[in-house]
């Protein structure tokens, strides 16, 4: 009996095998043809890596050669998308405010803040950008509107927000709109904040509303108590 299960046991391996060379043989089309366009995939995800990377050493290497303003241009419409294109129109908008052309450095900062491959951070300091040079153009109102939105966007970081919402009360109080004004002071002056800078921009707001003309109450008028109506004398008889 031992032995009869001794050469059972010893002829499973050989069954076994025997059972994969002939899925081997059944299905060695399918097997070859499934190889090869796994090797086509593969090989086509490793160029497009390698395009990928070695595009983004281009465009480094061609705004890093862009210098001038019209340099810049030229190379934005050449590469108007990726992490150098960001770079280079911050640094544009950044050359614009200096030649006092804020307008211009204004909607460079813009179609910063548009691009959807920036990081969220850097989208929200872009915006800023924006408010500051909208405000130099002389557009307080542009400009506290572009803040009290960033300040409402939770996709921008606590820092983000907080500043936001400090810049767009200092600028709403210096167009002496002085209820906005304390709701965005509020909206910053939190107190449980995560990091340092929302700190800083909460203790500016504080300071802020103390110098904030007082609220102005609403006087109640209290209406007097209304006289009783004399009820007509019965008719006479």
């Amino acid at each position: 009996m031992s032995q009869k299960k001794n050469q059972i046991s010893a002829a499973a391996p050989v069954q076994n095998l025997d059972k994969f060379e002939l899925f081997f043989i059944a299905n060695s089309k399918k097997l070859l043809i499934g190889s090869a366009v796994l090797a086509v995939l593969v090989a086509a995800g490793v160029s497009i890596y390698q395009y990928a990377k070695g595009a983004n050493r281009r465009n480094a290497i061609l705004f890093a050669g862009a210098v001038t303003e019209t340099e810049i241009r030229t190379a934005l419409q050449k590469c108007p998308a990726g992490a150098s294109a960001f770079q280079a129109r911050i640094r544009l908008g950044k050359m614009l405010s200096s030649q006092k052309k804020y307008k211009e450095a204004a909607e460079v900062y813009a179609a910063a803040a548009a691009d959807k491959e920036a990081e969220e951070y850097l989208r929200g300091r872009a915006v800023l950008e924006q408010a500051a040079a909208t405000e130099l153009s002389g557009d307080l109102k542009g400009a506290a509107q572009l803040c009290k939105e960033a300040s409402a966007d939770l996709r921008n970081p606590e820092e983000v927000r907080m500043e936001a919402a400090y810049t767009a009360g200092r600028l709403y109080a210096s167009m002496k709109q002085y209820s906005e004004a304390r709701t965005m002071l509020r909206r910053a002056a939190v107190k449980n904040v995560r990091s340092q800078s929302a700190s800083f921009w909460s203790s500016q707001a504080d300071r802020a509303l103390d110098r904030l003309p007082a609220e102005k109450k609403i006087a109640i008028q209290k209406v007097p108590p209304a006289k009783p109506v004399a009820k007509p004398a019965p008719a006479k008889k």
